[in-house]
């Protein structure tokens, strides 16, 4: 895929998931504030209750790079794309890229022995027990990447021991709790707007 093709894809995923959503009222917040710019419109019938909108993301290569500096590795193009063509509020799945804070679903995902082994979380699973990452193994090429999960309260209790010590888990001891969800993050999109993953 070019990277003009990520982009109509991630465009394309998008706009079919808050269709979706939308239809199923989860596009819904009340007693949130929430930027103006994201509000399609308050509930006439019902004080408090705003609908939000997908708008245009307004992140720049440069804040990609900042991301980049923080979490000490190179994003996926795939996950550059997907932060820098709509910010939206959709939860769990594939996480939060609010106008106000986009890149808060990897902010709230991420953990220093996952990156550190070239796992990127960027989100949780529907119930918020697995943490989802993406594979950087095969990072020159996102199509190879796979995305993967790891119970947080298994990673929570073999890391804590090293936390302890000030040291990083080592990956053959992370590698029997990792599971495959799908073969890269395209895939995984299609799956959660198809719905055949929790």
């Amino acid at each position: 895929m070019t990277g003009e093709d990520k982009k109509i894809f991630m465009k394309d995923f998008f706009e079919k998931y808050y269709e979706k959503e939308r239809s199923v009222s989860e596009a819904l917040v009340a007693g949130v504030k929430i930027p103006s710019e994201m509000v399609a419109y308050e509930l006439p019938t019902s004080k408090g209750w705003q609908v939000w909108k997908l708008i245009p993301s307004t992140v720049t290569d440069n804040d990609i790079r900042g991301l980049e500096e923080t979490l000490g590795v190179t994003l996926p193009e795939c996950l550059r794309a997907f932060l820098t063509t709509y910010h939206h509020r959709f939860d769990g799945l594939i996480g939060r890229n609010d106008i106000g804070n986009p890149f808060k679903s990897i902010e709230n995902a991420y953990n220093p022995h996952l990156v550190r082994n070239g796992y990127l979380p960027f989100g949780w699973d529907s119930d918020d027990y697995y943490l989802r990452c993406i594979d950087l193994s095969a990072s020159a090429d996102d199509e190879k990447c796979p995305v993967v999960q790891i119970d947080h309260e298994t990673l929570f209790d073999i890391t804590e021991e090293y936390e302890d010590e000030g040291k990083i888990i080592p990956k053959e001891e992370l590698l029997p709790y990792i599971e495959e969800v799908s073969d890269n993050f395209y895939e995984y999109l299609n799956v959660v707007l198809n719905k055949e993953i929790e």
